[in-house]
């Protein structure tokens, strides 16, 4: 029966009716970056300056000294949805979404507990990045030993913005002045990672970078 199924739907694709299906032979496009090869050139600098960015050992090393730099994935772009990071060490790691430009993005830095001074204690919080100014929404202090591994996670619906940790929400938060962001935005844009470190000793690592479309 499966497969009189699926010859049937592959039919109704040949003759045109169903405009949403592909072709058999079309790769599905990439939602997730295992880095279990150099995929550097998927990248595009987008913004900060600054860093060493490298591929090694199956994941992306950040090593600063880096001024906030976004590493944007190419091709990709929404404006409902979600982007996560694995992490086994965080001096000041992050991921981005709803990039417009260098000076407008929504962004999640995650520190571990080893983070330098505050940041170990900040460990995760929400940014608008509104012509250039960094406002913080929302501070989140979590459980992270130093060498652990962790999947942090960043949600977005309308101007409604969710927080994970390991797969719990640990934090919600309403765009808007309240929260401190003057300019909320549900524009669609790109998804990226990010880095920022005072000198050569500071390191972040992305074990894998994953996004999604709320419309896939």
């Amino acid at each position: 029966m499966y497969r009189s199924l699926r010859s049937a739907v592959a039919a109704v694709c040949v003759a045109g009716a169903l405009s949403g299906c592909k072709s058999s032979t079309e790769p599905a496009a990439p939602t997730s970056d295992d880095f279990s090869t150099n995929s550097l050139d998927k990248y595009a600098l987008s913004s900060g300056a600054g860093g060493t960015w490298s591929v090694t050992g199956g994941a992306l090393l950040a090593t600063g000294a880096a001024d906030q730099v976004v590493f944007v994935r190419k091709s990709v772009s929404f404006a409902d949805g979600s982007v996560e990071a694995v992490s086994s060490r965080a001096d000041d790691g992050g991921i981005a979404m709803r990039f417009l430009s260098a000076d407008n993005y929504y962004m999640l830095a995650f520190r571990d507990d080893g983070a330098p001074f505050p940041r170990g204690t900040e460990n995760l919080a929400l940014y608008h990045r509104v012509n250039g100014a960094y406002d913080a929404m929302k501070y989140i202090n979590v459980s992270w030993p130093r060498g652990t591994t962790h999947t942090v996670r960043l949600e977005a619906a309308g101007t409604t913005f969710k927080v994970y940790f390991d797969g719990t929400v640990v934090g919600t938060v309403v765009a808007s002045p309240d929260v401190n962001d003057p300019a909320p935005s549900t524009a669609a844009g790109g998804v990226g990672v990010r880095a920022y470190g005072a000198d050569a000793t500071w390191v972040t690592s992305f074990d894998s970078f994953r996004w999604n479309s709320a419309a896939l």
